[in-house]
Protein backbone atom coordinates (compact mmCIF):
# COMPACT_ATOMS: atom_id res chain seq x y z
CA UNK A 1 0.00 0.00 0.00
CA UNK A 2 2.62 2.28 0.87
CA UNK A 3 4.65 1.65 -2.95
CA UNK A 4 1.34 2.28 -4.24
CA UNK A 5 1.39 6.03 -3.03
CA UNK A 6 4.94 6.45 -3.62
CA UNK A 7 4.89 5.03 -7.38
CA UNK A 8 1.60 7.80 -7.64
CA UNK A 9 3.25 10.52 -6.48
CA UNK A 10 6.19 10.27 -8.35
CA UNK A 11 4.76 9.70 -11.52
CA UNK A 12 2.72 13.00 -10.84
CA UNK A 13 5.55 15.25 -9.25
CA UNK A 14 5.09 17.83 -11.83
CA UNK A 15 1.85 18.22 -10.72
CA UNK A 16 3.14 18.62 -6.97
CA UNK A 17 2.02 15.58 -6.05
CA UNK A 18 5.02 15.18 -4.11
CA UNK A 19 3.23 18.35 -1.56
CA UNK A 20 0.73 15.72 -0.36
CA UNK A 21 3.17 12.66 0.05
CA UNK A 22 3.34 13.44 3.71
CA UNK A 23 -0.59 13.04 4.05
CA UNK A 24 -0.85 10.01 1.52
CA UNK A 25 1.60 7.81 3.53
CA UNK A 26 -0.26 8.86 6.73
CA UNK A 27 -3.86 7.92 5.02
CA UNK A 28 -2.20 4.81 3.70
CA UNK A 29 -0.71 3.96 6.77
CA UNK A 30 -3.86 4.58 8.50
CA UNK A 31 -5.88 1.93 6.10
CA UNK A 32 -2.69 -0.68 6.67
CA UNK A 33 -3.54 -1.03 10.37
CA UNK A 34 -7.64 -1.16 9.33
CA UNK A 35 -6.54 -4.34 7.10
CA UNK A 36 -4.22 -5.86 9.34
CA UNK A 37 -6.93 -5.97 12.36
CA UNK A 38 -9.40 -7.34 9.69
CA UNK A 39 -6.89 -10.08 8.97
CA UNK A 40 -6.11 -10.82 12.57
CA UNK A 41 -10.19 -10.99 13.31
CA UNK A 42 -10.38 -12.81 10.14
CA UNK A 43 -7.67 -15.85 11.63
CA UNK A 44 -10.64 -17.11 13.74
CA UNK A 45 -12.48 -18.75 10.37
CA UNK A 46 -9.34 -20.45 9.61
CA UNK A 47 -9.73 -19.75 6.19
CA UNK A 48 -7.27 -18.36 3.40
CA UNK A 49 -7.84 -14.76 2.85
CA UNK A 50 -8.40 -14.16 -0.48
CA UNK A 51 -5.92 -12.44 -2.91
CA UNK A 52 -7.64 -10.44 -4.88
CA UNK A 53 -8.89 -8.62 -1.48
CA UNK A 54 -6.59 -5.69 -1.96
CA UNK A 55 -8.13 -5.24 -5.73
CA UNK A 56 -11.39 -4.20 -4.06
CA UNK A 57 -9.69 -1.77 -1.35
CA UNK A 58 -11.97 1.01 -1.56
CA UNK A 59 -15.47 -1.56 -1.81
CA UNK A 60 -13.58 -3.65 1.24
CA UNK A 61 -13.19 -0.38 3.45
CA UNK A 62 -16.61 0.63 2.82
CA UNK A 63 -18.09 -2.33 3.82
CA UNK A 64 -16.17 -3.57 6.36
CA UNK A 65 -18.38 -2.87 9.20
CA UNK A 66 -20.89 -5.01 7.71
CA UNK A 67 -18.71 -7.48 6.24
CA UNK A 68 -17.76 -8.61 10.27
CA UNK A 69 -21.26 -8.21 11.04
CA UNK A 70 -22.19 -10.76 8.21
CA UNK A 71 -19.24 -13.19 9.21
CA UNK A 72 -20.05 -12.72 13.01
CA UNK A 73 -23.51 -13.79 12.38
CA UNK A 74 -22.30 -17.10 10.47
CA UNK A 75 -19.41 -17.58 12.73
CA UNK A 76 -20.26 -21.19 13.21
CA UNK A 77 -21.71 -22.20 10.09
CA UNK A 78 -18.59 -22.73 7.97
CA UNK A 79 -19.67 -23.53 4.86
CA UNK A 80 -21.16 -20.12 3.91
CA UNK A 81 -17.70 -18.64 5.68
CA UNK A 82 -15.54 -20.56 2.96
CA UNK A 83 -18.39 -19.69 0.44
CA UNK A 84 -17.70 -16.02 1.05
CA UNK A 85 -14.31 -15.98 1.16
CA UNK A 86 -13.62 -17.97 -1.70
CA UNK A 87 -15.61 -15.50 -3.67
CA UNK A 88 -14.80 -12.52 -2.13
CA UNK A 89 -14.37 -10.71 -5.48
CA UNK A 90 -17.96 -11.12 -6.59
CA UNK A 91 -19.19 -10.67 -2.64
CA UNK A 92 -17.83 -7.15 -2.01
CA UNK A 93 -19.05 -6.02 -5.43
CA UNK A 94 -22.26 -7.44 -5.16
CA UNK A 95 -22.81 -7.01 -0.93
CA UNK A 96 -26.09 -5.40 -0.45
CA UNK A 97 -28.04 -8.33 -2.66
CA UNK A 98 -25.92 -11.33 -1.04
CA UNK A 99 -25.80 -9.65 2.61
CA UNK A 100 -30.30 -9.66 1.93
CA UNK A 101 -29.73 -13.01 0.98
CA UNK A 102 -28.00 -14.68 3.90
CA UNK A 103 -29.95 -12.94 6.47
CA UNK A 104 -32.83 -13.62 5.22
CA UNK A 105 -35.26 -16.66 7.24
CA UNK A 106 -35.02 -18.67 3.50
CA UNK A 107 -31.50 -18.79 3.79
CA UNK A 108 -31.21 -19.81 7.88
CA UNK A 109 -34.33 -22.92 7.22
CA UNK A 110 -32.94 -24.11 3.34
CA UNK A 111 -29.38 -23.79 4.56
CA UNK A 112 -28.15 -23.21 7.69
CA UNK A 113 -30.94 -24.88 10.04
CA UNK A 114 -29.87 -27.98 7.81
CA UNK A 115 -26.33 -27.50 7.84
CA UNK A 116 -26.40 -28.14 4.49
CA UNK A 117 -22.56 -28.59 2.97
CA UNK A 118 -23.08 -26.35 -0.22
CA UNK A 119 -24.90 -23.49 0.73
CA UNK A 120 -25.84 -21.14 -1.96
CA UNK A 121 -23.87 -17.50 -1.83
CA UNK A 122 -27.42 -15.93 -4.21
CA UNK A 123 -31.17 -16.90 -3.50
CA UNK A 124 -32.34 -19.41 -6.17
CA UNK A 125 -35.90 -17.86 -6.59
CA UNK A 126 -34.50 -14.51 -7.47
CA UNK A 127 -31.93 -16.19 -10.04
CA UNK A 128 -34.72 -17.89 -11.80
CA UNK A 129 -36.38 -15.30 -11.70
CA UNK A 130 -35.28 -13.10 -15.42
CA UNK A 131 -36.30 -9.99 -14.33
CA UNK A 132 -33.75 -9.78 -11.98
CA UNK A 133 -30.68 -7.67 -12.45
CA UNK A 134 -28.48 -10.89 -11.25
CA UNK A 135 -30.29 -14.11 -13.00
CA UNK A 136 -29.09 -17.50 -14.05
CA UNK A 137 -28.37 -16.02 -17.46
CA UNK A 138 -26.14 -13.49 -16.59
CA UNK A 139 -24.11 -15.24 -14.41
CA UNK A 140 -21.39 -17.60 -16.40
CA UNK A 141 -21.09 -21.52 -15.15
CA UNK A 142 -17.82 -21.52 -13.80
CA UNK A 143 -19.01 -18.67 -11.44
CA UNK A 144 -22.25 -20.55 -10.39
CA UNK A 145 -20.16 -23.72 -9.66
CA UNK A 146 -17.61 -21.76 -7.27
CA UNK A 147 -20.98 -19.66 -5.61
CA UNK A 148 -22.63 -23.50 -4.62
CA UNK A 149 -25.59 -22.14 -6.88
CA UNK A 150 -28.38 -24.99 -7.35
CA UNK A 151 -29.22 -25.94 -11.04
CA UNK A 152 -31.91 -23.69 -13.07
CA UNK A 153 -35.18 -25.35 -11.59
CA UNK A 154 -36.95 -25.43 -15.15
CA UNK A 155 -36.28 -29.25 -16.03
CA UNK A 156 -38.92 -31.34 -16.59
CA UNK A 157 -38.06 -34.53 -14.75
CA UNK A 158 -34.56 -35.85 -12.98
CA UNK A 159 -32.80 -38.83 -14.93
CA UNK A 160 -31.05 -41.29 -12.40
CA UNK A 161 -28.58 -42.41 -14.85
CA UNK A 162 -26.56 -46.29 -14.38
CA UNK A 163 -24.09 -47.51 -15.83
CA UNK A 164 -24.72 -50.80 -18.64
CA UNK A 165 -28.54 -50.37 -18.54
CA UNK A 166 -29.36 -49.09 -21.90
CA UNK A 167 -28.13 -45.12 -21.21
CA UNK A 168 -26.64 -44.57 -24.46
CA UNK A 169 -30.40 -45.50 -25.66
CA UNK A 170 -31.94 -43.43 -23.71
CA UNK A 171 -30.10 -40.42 -24.79
CA UNK A 172 -31.03 -41.30 -28.14
CA UNK A 173 -34.59 -41.77 -26.98
CA UNK A 174 -34.93 -38.50 -25.03
CA UNK A 175 -33.69 -36.70 -28.05
CA UNK A 176 -36.56 -38.05 -30.24
CA UNK A 177 -38.92 -36.43 -27.68
CA UNK A 178 -37.05 -33.16 -27.95
CA UNK A 179 -35.89 -33.50 -24.70
CA UNK A 180 -31.83 -33.08 -23.91
CA UNK A 181 -29.85 -33.21 -21.11
CA UNK A 182 -26.44 -32.18 -22.61
CA UNK A 183 -25.09 -33.90 -19.46
CA UNK A 184 -23.49 -37.30 -19.06
CA UNK A 185 -22.79 -39.33 -16.19
CA UNK A 186 -19.00 -40.52 -16.58
CA UNK A 187 -17.65 -37.16 -16.89
CA UNK A 188 -16.52 -35.13 -13.35
CA UNK A 189 -18.80 -33.51 -11.40
CA UNK A 190 -18.11 -30.06 -12.33
CA UNK A 191 -18.51 -30.73 -15.98
CA UNK A 192 -21.93 -32.11 -15.79
CA UNK A 193 -22.91 -29.24 -14.30
CA UNK A 194 -21.77 -26.81 -16.16
CA UNK A 195 -22.74 -28.33 -19.57
CA UNK A 196 -26.81 -28.98 -17.78
CA UNK A 197 -26.56 -25.52 -16.51
CA UNK A 198 -25.51 -23.80 -19.85
CA UNK A 199 -28.33 -25.92 -21.90
CA UNK A 200 -30.98 -25.15 -19.00
CA UNK A 201 -30.19 -21.56 -19.14
CA UNK A 202 -31.18 -21.62 -22.72
CA UNK A 203 -34.45 -24.15 -22.70
CA UNK A 204 -37.35 -25.49 -20.58
CA UNK A 205 -37.04 -28.92 -22.05
CA UNK A 206 -34.30 -30.36 -20.56
CA UNK A 207 -33.46 -33.06 -18.26
CA UNK A 208 -31.46 -32.97 -14.89
CA UNK A 209 -29.07 -36.13 -15.14
CA UNK A 210 -28.31 -37.98 -11.51
CA UNK A 211 -24.68 -39.96 -11.60
CA UNK A 212 -25.01 -43.42 -9.92
CA UNK A 213 -24.80 -42.61 -6.03
CA UNK A 214 -22.24 -45.08 -6.13
CA UNK A 215 -17.83 -45.21 -5.98
CA UNK A 216 -16.91 -44.78 -10.22
CA UNK A 217 -14.41 -45.63 -12.02
CA UNK A 218 -15.29 -42.41 -13.89
CA UNK A 219 -15.34 -39.90 -11.51
CA UNK A 220 -12.11 -38.12 -11.52
CA UNK A 221 -12.94 -35.88 -8.05
CA UNK A 222 -15.70 -37.34 -5.74
CA UNK A 223 -15.50 -34.23 -4.16
CA UNK A 224 -17.42 -32.74 -6.94
CA UNK A 225 -19.18 -35.47 -7.39
CA UNK A 226 -20.95 -35.25 -3.90
CA UNK A 227 -21.24 -31.31 -4.60
CA UNK A 228 -23.06 -32.36 -7.39
CA UNK A 229 -25.51 -34.38 -5.94
CA UNK A 230 -26.30 -31.31 -3.25
CA UNK A 231 -27.29 -28.96 -6.40
CA UNK A 232 -30.25 -30.18 -7.86
CA UNK A 233 -33.28 -28.17 -6.42
CA UNK A 234 -35.65 -30.59 -7.29
CA UNK A 235 -36.21 -34.17 -7.86
CA UNK A 236 -40.01 -34.30 -7.78
CA UNK A 237 -40.41 -36.85 -11.36
CA UNK A 238 -37.88 -39.35 -11.71
CA UNK A 239 -37.07 -41.53 -14.31
CA UNK A 240 -34.69 -44.62 -13.40
CA UNK A 241 -33.82 -47.64 -15.82
CA UNK A 242 -33.15 -51.08 -14.57
CA UNK A 243 -31.66 -54.03 -15.69
CA UNK A 244 -31.08 -57.83 -14.60
CA UNK A 245 -27.47 -57.64 -12.91
CA UNK A 246 -25.99 -60.54 -15.11
CA UNK A 247 -26.73 -58.46 -18.03
CA UNK A 248 -25.00 -55.86 -16.52
CA UNK A 249 -21.77 -57.50 -16.32
CA UNK A 250 -22.05 -58.74 -20.07
CA UNK A 251 -22.55 -55.37 -21.26
CA UNK A 252 -19.64 -54.01 -19.27
CA UNK A 253 -17.12 -56.62 -20.43
CA UNK A 254 -17.67 -55.21 -23.91
CA UNK A 255 -16.71 -51.90 -23.42
CA UNK A 256 -15.80 -50.78 -19.46
CA UNK A 257 -12.15 -50.14 -18.71
CA UNK A 258 -10.51 -51.29 -15.63
CA UNK A 259 -13.61 -53.29 -14.45
CA UNK A 260 -12.82 -55.19 -11.26
CA UNK A 261 -15.45 -57.55 -9.46
CA UNK A 262 -14.85 -58.48 -5.71
CA UNK A 263 -14.75 -61.95 -4.35
CA UNK A 264 -18.33 -62.64 -3.02
CA UNK A 265 -17.72 -65.69 -1.14
CA UNK A 266 -14.42 -67.45 -0.60
CA UNK A 267 -15.98 -70.74 -0.73
CA UNK A 268 -17.51 -69.89 -4.63
CA UNK A 269 -13.50 -70.31 -5.42
CA UNK A 270 -14.28 -73.66 -7.45
CA UNK A 271 -16.58 -71.88 -9.24
CA UNK A 272 -14.29 -68.20 -10.41
CA UNK A 273 -12.66 -68.52 -13.57
CA UNK A 274 -10.10 -66.00 -14.67
CA UNK A 275 -11.50 -64.11 -17.47
CA UNK A 276 -8.84 -61.93 -19.55
CA UNK A 277 -10.02 -59.16 -22.41
CA UNK A 278 -7.91 -56.85 -24.45
CA UNK A 279 -9.77 -53.64 -24.50
CA UNK A 280 -9.13 -51.08 -27.46
CA UNK A 281 -5.08 -52.72 -27.49
CA UNK A 282 -3.65 -50.74 -24.77
CA UNK A 283 -4.88 -51.98 -21.38
CA UNK A 284 -5.69 -55.84 -20.00
CA UNK A 285 -9.17 -56.38 -18.14
CA UNK A 286 -8.85 -59.30 -15.42
CA UNK A 287 -12.12 -60.82 -13.97
CA UNK A 288 -10.72 -63.30 -11.16
CA UNK A 289 -13.64 -63.46 -9.07
CA UNK A 290 -16.93 -63.95 -10.66
CA UNK A 291 -19.38 -66.97 -9.91
CA UNK A 292 -22.52 -67.59 -12.26
CA UNK A 293 -24.73 -70.77 -11.74
CA UNK A 294 -26.56 -71.95 -14.66
CA UNK A 295 -29.88 -71.64 -12.67
CA UNK A 296 -30.26 -67.88 -12.58
CA UNK A 297 -31.49 -66.56 -15.89
CA UNK A 298 -32.60 -63.51 -16.53
CA UNK A 299 -36.69 -64.06 -15.60
CA UNK A 300 -35.05 -64.76 -12.30
CA UNK A 301 -34.55 -60.45 -11.79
Amino acid sequence: MLGEVLIKTFKTWYKGSIFTLAKNIKKANKEFQIFKKTFDQFKIYDVEIPKDLLSNKSLFLEKILKIEKLLKTHKDYKPIIENIFHNFDYVIKNFNLIEEWLLSNDFNEKYKKENHPYPSLLDPKKLNDENEEINYKTIPAQLVWEMNLSLPDNYEFTWFFRSCSGSMAMYAFFSFCSLSCQSYAWEPGYIMYQSMYDYMKKTSHSIAVVPSITKNLYFMNEIMMKKLLFLYPKCKNVIFIVRDPISIIKHALNHIDGLVFNNINEQMKKYIYPIRFFFFLKCIITIQKIFIFPVLTRNHF
